[in-house]
C-alpha cells in the first residue's frame, strides 16, 4: 500500500548520516579471523557484540540501536544492527525490498517462533526460508542473530562462516520456540470505518493512546513476505494481537510476497510459467505466519502487490500469481485479499473478473490517494467486491494522537 522505497537507492547524505551511527563495539580490521571451518575469513569490518565476533563487508554500516533509538532497522539496505529496535524508531509506513542484513540483540529465555536454537558456536551458513529471513538463538552467547537476504545470500553466509564465540560471551539457557498459539482471533471481522497501517506494529501504549484520541479503529500489520523491507517486528506477537482485538481494534494482516517481474523489485515472480508455484509457496508461508500470530482461520490475508507497468507477459504472470495466491489461501481456510495501486493490479483484476479467466480475491485493497475516506471508485464497478473493499486514501504522512506521533498510511475499510 504504500510509499515505495527502492532497495539501495540512498543519497550520499543518507550514507554520511548512517556512518555516524557506528557503535563503539565495532572494530575495523583486516587480519584474518578463524571461522567454524578454520579457514581465513575475508577481509572486512570486524564486528563484536556480547561475545559474538564476525566479519562483514567493509562498506556495510554498523548501527548501534541502543545509542540511536530513532534509527529504523530497515532491511532493504545492507547493514548490521546491534541491539533491540526501539518503539520510537522513525520508519516510513512502507518499505519494500529485502537485501542482506545481520541483526544481533540479546536473546530472550524462549526463542522467537521460527528460530533455531544453536547450543554451541555459530552455523556456517544462514538459514533459508520463503520470506528470506533466518533466525538463530545462540545459547553460547545469549544472543539472537537474525539474517535477511535478497539476491546475494552468500554475503551473510560468508559473515557466519567467519563468526566465533569469544571469551567475553555470557551463555544462557534458551528454550525452544513455544508451540504455535491457540488460534482464536478472526480478523479484521466486520468493520466499516477508518484504519491505518505503519511499518512496524506500534507498542500497546501507543495503541491505547490512539484508541482514546484518534479516529482510527482498524490497524494493518505486516506478517511477512520476501519483499518486505520493514524491520523485524519488535512488538508484534500473539499477545499483542489478542490485546488489541480485545480492546476493540480490528487488525488486518498484510504479506509482501513476490512482485511483478517487470517491477524492478528484488523479490519478483521469475516468469509466468513459474508464477503459480511461487504463489503457492508464498501463500503457504503467509498462512504459517498468520497462525504464528494467532490469527484464526477465516481471517483475511492481503497480498501487497506494488505498482508495475502493465502489459504482456508481466500482466499474465501477476494474474496467474494472484489467482493461485487466492486458491491456496482459501484452500488453507483463510480468506484472500489483494492490495495494489488502482492503476496496477486492481485494474487488471477488474478486467479479468469481467472476462472470468482467473480466480478472484475475496477482498480488494486499493490505493487511490484522493484523501476521500470511501471505498467507492469510478474505476471499479459498484457490483464488484461489495462489502469486501479497503482503500488507502492517503499515503505516507505523520499524525499525532495522545501525544504520540507515527508515520502512517490512512485507510477506509468496508469489510465483513
Amino acid at each position: 500500500m504504500r510509499s515505495v522505497i527502492r532497495n539501495n537507492r540512498t543519497t550520499q547524505a543518507t550514507h554520511r548520516k548512517v556512518s555516524i551511527l557506528v557503535g563503539a563495539t565495532v572494530l575495523v580490521a583486516t587480519a584474518a579471523l578463524g571461522g567454524g571451518t578454520g579457514a581465513a575469513a575475508p577481509a572486512g569490518r570486524l564486528v563484536t557484540y556480547h561475545g559474538v565476533s564476525l566479519r562483514v563487508p567493509a562498506g556495510w554500516p554498523v548501527i548501534d540501536l541502543d545509542r540511536h533509538p530513532d534509527t529504523c532497522a530497515r532491511v532493504d539496505r545492507h547493514a548490521v544492527y546491534l541491539g533491540t529496535p526501539s518503539d520510537s524508531a522513525d520508519c516510513p509506513p512502507r518499505i519494500y525490498g529485502r537485501t542482506e542484513t545481520i541483526s544481533l540483540r540479546p536473546a530472550a529465555a524462549t526463542a522467537a517462533p521460527g528460530s533455531a536454537v544453536v547450543p554451541r558456536g555459530v552455523p556456517e551458513a544462514a538459514p533459508r526460508s520463503t520470506d528470506h529471513t533466518g533466525r538463530l538463538a545462540l545459547a553460547a552467547a545469549g544472543v539472537e542473530l537474525t539474517t535477511t537476504y535478497g539476491s546475494r545470500p552468500e554475503l551473510v553466509d560468508a559473515a557466519l562462516a567467519s563468526a566465533r564465540i569469544t571469551e567475553h560471551a555470557h551463555p544462557r539457557t534458551i528454550r525452544e520456540p513455544e508451540n504455535e498459539p491457540a488460534v482464536s482471533t478472526k480478523v479484521p471481522g466486520t468493520f466499516h470505518g477508518y484504519g491505518f497501517d505503519s511499518c512496524a506494529a506500534p507498542t500497546s501504549k501507543t495503541m491505547d493512546a490512539w484508541l482514546a484520541k484518534a479516529r482510527f479503529r482498524a490497524v494493518g500489520v505486516y506478517i511477512g513476505g520476501g519483499d518486505l523491507g520493514c524491520p523485524n517486528q519488535p512488538n508484534l506477537n500473539p499477545a499483542w494481537v489478542a490485546r488489541q482485538t480485545g480492546k476493540g481494534w480490528h487488525v488486518f494482516a498484510m504479506y509482501v510476497g513476490r512482485q511483478a517481474p517487470c517491477s524492478g523489485e528484488p523479490y519478483r515472480i521469475t516468469s509466468a510459467a513459474k508464477a503459480s508455484d511461487q504463489a503457492k509457496a508464498d501463500a503457504t508461508d503467509a498462512v504459517r505466519q498468520a497462525k504464528h500470530y494467532g490469527l484464526a482461520a477465516g481471517s483475511i490475508i492481503v497480498h501487497d502487490m506494488e505498482f508495475y507497468p502493465r502489459g504482456g507477459s508481466c500482466s499474465t504472470a501477476v494474474l496467474r500469481y494472484l489467482s493461485t495466491w487466492t486458491a491456496t489461501i482459501n484452500a488453507l481456510h483463510y480468506r484472500s485479499g489483494v492490495y495494489s495501486s488502482r492503476a496496477a493490479a486492481i485494474d487488471e483484476l477488474v478486467a479479468a473478473r469481467k472476462a472470468g479467466t482467473y480466480r478472484m480475491p475475496g477482498t480488494i485493497d486499493f490505493a487511490q490517494w484522493d484523501k476521500k475516506p470511501t471505498v467507492a471508485s469510478s474505476y471499479i464497478p459498484s457490483s464488484y467486491w461489495v462489502g469486501h473493499r479497503m482503500k488507502q486514501y492517503w499515503g505516507a504522512h505523520s499524525e499525532t494522537h495522545g501525544g504520540i506521533k507515527i508515520n502512517i498510511d490512512a485507510d477506509w475499510l468496508y469489510v465483513h
